[in-house]
């Protein structure tokens, strides 16, 4: 039967408390009240979006520990998650550690309720999530009593976090792409060279770091997602169209379904682990600025995959940073090909150079790839090229597409900064062009020629 005009719809809303004068009240009472009030909080969380609000940074501390620093996160069930101080975590199980002696890579929940543990080498998200516990205690007396105090209850909930793992199996067809797995459909092809016992070389490393990031970016979706733009828009006029899901999506979907709460449970980090050690720690994998799904805007335009495209930025940024740390594991700075570090590029980064003067740099990333360049650009266009950059696909390196190399005046004319080269796809703007009013004639040019 069908509800009349101006009739309230009540069925699955808040419940509140009215007060009123002589009212006895009960913790229930309370109780429904607190509730009540954090469900809106998460109403009002949900509409501002979910992601990381601030720090909850994690890097690698020893072979099994790492650090989280302090933060603040929010869900996407709205709830706020704060870590409320900069923690040193066990990644692995301390408990029955002499009966596990013999197993590789012991894993376990950093929850103190219970421990799940997963083994052997592979990938791992972790996730901060809302936790409490009472603290002191407090005298309680009972309804209808004397009003003598008999027992004691809680003083107070002390709110707060825990940091929590869970594995992503890559050879799972729901998590990762089949394109990416082996013909047996059991682990990523690049994990083949990554038997326990093997030596890893750094370009290994490095890809398979490169390669899991991108996963978790929806990177081959965002590639693919203009074929079918038509009929997701079509479907999107009749009612909300949800964004294609990534590994996270589907690993809180099955967590939700199996009641193992990851609803407000928020990811800050990947880590690989293998050879009873963590391989590596990569943040901006996983880790969102605050955004909207925004299920009713074009698929290629929504506020997630902007957050998408600032991530893979600084995902790129961040891996170029390790791979160029004196006596880390890219001491081949000098050589530092993107064909042979990376699958995957972003649609704008930056890389460090060797320069040889003033107008000419080693140009080792880009070689055997297409590219135009390097020309030379303001330093005022380089913020206007990045927020394109953003909406963009990444740039797939086997794809044989072009990049576009340009010198930053402000940088080159530097004594005391790094050198780097700001590379583009070819399919942003170009910019480069040869204003001589605008700029030093120096650094300026006349055209540009294509390198295959």
């Amino acid at each position: 039967m069908p509800t009349d005009l101006n009739t309230p719809i009540v069925e699955g809303g808040l419940r509140r408390i009215p007060f009123f004068n002589g009212r006895v009240l009960t913790a229930e009472d309370l109780h429904t009240e607190q509730d009540a009030n954090a469900t809106e909080r998460k109403r009002l969380g949900r509409a501002l979006g979910t992601g990381v609000l601030d720090g909850l940074f994690v890097r690698k501390k020893g072979d099994e520990t790492v650090t989280a620093e302090s933060g603040v996160a929010l869900a996407p069930s709205g709830c706020v998650v704060e870590l409320p101080q900069t923690t040193n975590v066990s990644v692995v199980s301390k408990i029955d550690r002499d009966e596990t002696a013999g197993t590789k890579g012991q894993f376990a929940s950093c929850s103190a309720r219970e421990v799940v543990a997963a083994s052997g080498t592979g990938v791992y998200l972790l996730f901060v999530e809302p936790a409490a516990k009472p603290e002191g205690r407090t005298p309680r007396t009972r309804l209808g009593g004397d009003g003598a105090a008999s027992e004691c209850g809680a003083q107070y909930r002390r709110e707060g976090a825990r940091l929590r793992l869970v594995h992503l199996d890559t050879g799972d067809a729901g998590l990762v792409p089949e394109s990416l797995q082996t013909e047996r459909g059991k682990r990523l092809k690049i994990e083949e060279e990554f038997d326990e016992g093997s030596d890893f070389r750094a370009r290994h490393v490095s890809r398979l770091r490169n390669i899991l990031a991108h996963v978790c970016l929806r990177t081959p979706s965002a590639l693919a997602e203009t074929a079918s733009l038509y009929d997701t828009l079509r479907r999107q006029s009749r009612r909300n169209e949800p964004n294609p899901d990534g590994p996270v999506d589907v690993l809180r979907d099955r967590a939700v379904e199996e009641n193992d709460g990851l609803e407000d449970a928020v990811p800050i980090g990947l880590l690989y682990w293998a050879q009873d050690r963590i391989l590596f720690v990569d943040n901006w994998s996983v880790r969102r600025r605050v955004h909207r799904s925004d299920p009713q805007r074009p698929t290629p335009a929504t506020d997630r995959r902007r957050a998408e495209g600032e991530a893979a930025f600084h995902q790129f940024q961040a891996h170029v940073g390790d791979l160029t740390v004196s006596g880390g594991p890219a001491e081949e700075l000098p050589v530092l090909e993107a064909r042979v570090f990376f699958d995957y590029l972003p649609a704008a980064g930056l890389v460090p150079v060797k320069t040889e003067g003033p107008h000419e740099e080693n140009l080792d990333f880009v070689n055997e790839l297409t590219h135009q360049g390097p020309v030379y650009v303001e330093g005022a266009e380089v913020s206007r090229l990045l927020e394109q950059s953003f909406l963009a696909p990444p740039h797939r390196i086997d794809a044989g597409e072009m990049l576009v190399l340009y010198r930053v005046r402000q940088n080159r004319q530097s004594n005391t900064e790094t050198p780097y080269l700001l590379f583009a796809s070819g399919h942003l703007p170009l910019l480069g062009d040869a204003r001589f009013d605008l700029s030093r004639w120096d650094y300026s040019q006349y055209g540009t020629v294509v390198h295959s």
